[in-house]
């Protein structure tokens, strides 16, 4: 009998994403919760029902344990700060996490509590 311990979220369904979502099927304990970002084809083969236009709208209703961020790069700021302020406790991003460095240093800062 399995337990659900993290639930977790991945917003960006492109084949990262959803690469990312096949990998979160399999780790014991773990439910993928919600997904963002073109995400109807991806919801359905995971047969996840959360689905959200872009993150924004995820963290405000649904806050998972874990937020993976696949995105283009120039997105990541935003949707970083989002989750942080609605209080995800694991936030992954895809490399490169920033164009600049003050786009990363603002993501730390944002989840620096």
């Amino acid at each position: 009998m399995s337990t659900i311990e993290y639930r977790a979220s991945i917003i960006g369904c492109g084949q990262i994403g959803q690469q990312y979502a096949k990998a979160y099927t399999t780790y014991p304990g773990t439910e993928i919760v919600a997904i963002a970002e073109q995400c109807k084809v991806v919801g359905e083969h995971f047969k996840v029902c959360a689905l959200y236009p872009e993150a924004e709208s995820l963290v405000r209703e649904v806050v998972p344990n874990i937020a993976v961020i696949v995105t283009p790069t120039k997105y990541m700021k935003a949707i970083v700060i989002a989750c942080a302020e609605a209080s995800v406790k694991g936030i992954s991003t895809e490399k490169p996490i920033a164009g600049v460095l003050a786009e990363a240093d603002k993501m730390v800062e944002a989840c620096n509590w």
